[in-house]
């Protein structure tokens, strides 16, 4: 995406004036937030100063706010094709996920269940707010089990049912690997497990997928569904999960008793408005905007492969969504690649935002675990709705005169 982003040069002398220069940038780190739509900041706007009532109120304000919040949560529920009582309103996508996993065990465990007593899977190419709740339920005694994926980054399906026992409790699979960009074979991972065991709660990360994929919940055959404002056009600060009727979670604030008890606070009317404006027009937009990222996905790769021959691609080129570039380097300090492309004017990435303080890629490591070199020398490009051919050529250059 190219905007313009004033650059402010200050002297040293606070008297002198400020001096602005503008340059036009290249944002191709959609996966890593996206800008709100100017749908979503329309929406947004009067929610805050003129209908900022509470929704717990009963005043006409109030009985306003709880009014548009209804029609809010009709919004996202029709977009999950799920019933509105199976949508809870959360903080972030980061939130959704600890409220889907921390919520099934600590619920178990709140009714008798010892935490030695539980197993849960996920795989090792997770997102952190996935991985480090696993992590933290381990340190508590919970047993936990990793699905290999191949080296391609998709689950390895002959090995699914190999990891499920008799104590398991959970599986949590994201549906859109959000560094490599592979889409998981959600219906054939649900089907194994709902074989071996009907009762297992399955979890689904789907914050990468809303703006190329549909989320019909009772199809993909999951109880739980993330997904995150900020991914899709909306705004930052709110997410949602989907939470299958039956379903029991434990909540993980107290408070008001908000969102069914299981996220208390008053409700954020105009990020939540935000979020269903943005799951809207991704839906109306979705079929025209993954054909055209299609077409340019294909044309950067081939692109890439005459440009920088020596460049390898990570992940399934055919099981990815549409908007997702990523490829290693070797040899090349791709931090530092990041640093002088942001120097030019252009906005990418190594790997996730929120492993900013790891050496290397967790996912690209996990599909070759033997080439750590591969796993350092990683670099992302996550296209948007602006995005041209002509931002990928000169990206492109960029890194040429930089090796």
């Amino acid at each position: 995406m190219a905007w313009i982003i004033p650059l402010k040069c200050t002297f040293a002398n606070p008297t002198r004036k400020v001096y602005t220069r503008q340059m036009n940038r290249i944002y191709l780190d959609h996966a890593s937030t996206t800008p709100a739509s100017s749908a979503v900041i329309k929406a947004m706007r009067p929610l805050s100063a003129q209908f900022f009532g509470n929704p717990g109120s009963i005043h006409a304000e109030g009985v306003n706010a709880s009014k548009t919040l209804k029609s809010a949560r009709t919004s996202v529920a029709r977009f999950f094709s799920c019933q509105t009582d199976e949508v809870v309103f959360t903080g972030s996508g980061t939130l959704a996920n600890n409220l889907a996993l921390f919520g099934v065990v600590e619920y178990l465990q709140k009714h008798g269940r010892n935490y030695s007593d539980m197993h849960i899977v996920t795989t090792g190419i997770e997102h952190s707010s996935v991985l480090e709740v696993f992590r933290e339920l381990e340190r508590l005694g919970v047993l936990v089990s990793y699905i290999p994926v191949r080296s391609n980054g998709l689950v390895d399906l002959e090995r699914v049912l190999s990891v499920l026992n008799d104590k398991t409790v959970l599986v949590s699979v994201g549906y859109v690997n959000g560094e490599i960009g592979v889409i998981q074979p959600i219906g054939k991972i649900t089907n194994i497990i709902r074989k071996y065991n009907s009762e297992i709660k399955i979890h689904i990360d789907a914050s990468q997928a809303p703006e190329y994929l549909s989320l019909p919940v009772n199809t993909l055959g999951v109880d739980l569904c993330t997904i995150d404002g900020q991914k899709m056009y909306g705004p930052k600060g709110v997410g949602a999960l989907f939470v299958k009727q039956g379903t029991k979670l434990n909540p993980i604030s107290f408070g008001g008793g908000q969102e069914k008890g299981l996220y208390s606070g008053t409700e954020a009317i105009p990020l939540i408005v935000g979020l269903s404006v943005a799951c809207t027009e991704v839906v109306k937009n979705r079929a025209k905007e993954y054909a055209r990222m299609k077409e340019l996905q294909d044309y950067t790769f081939k692109y890439i492969g005459e440009k920088l021959p020596k460049a390898v691609i990570n992940g399934s080129i055919d099981r990815r969504i549409p908007n997702n570039i990523n490829i290693s380097l070797s040899g090349v300090d791709t931090e530092f690649l990041v640093i002088q492309l942001d120097q030019k004017g252009i906005a990418c990435a190594t790997k996730s935002a929120c492993d900013a303080d790891k050496v290397h890629s967790h996912v690209v490591h996990e599909i070759d675990p033997e080439n750590i070199d591969r796993a350092k020398s990683t670099l992302r490009f996550t296209f948007g709705r602006s995005t041209r051919k002509r931002h990928i050529r000169r990206t492109v250059k960029e890194i040429c005169l930089a090796l």
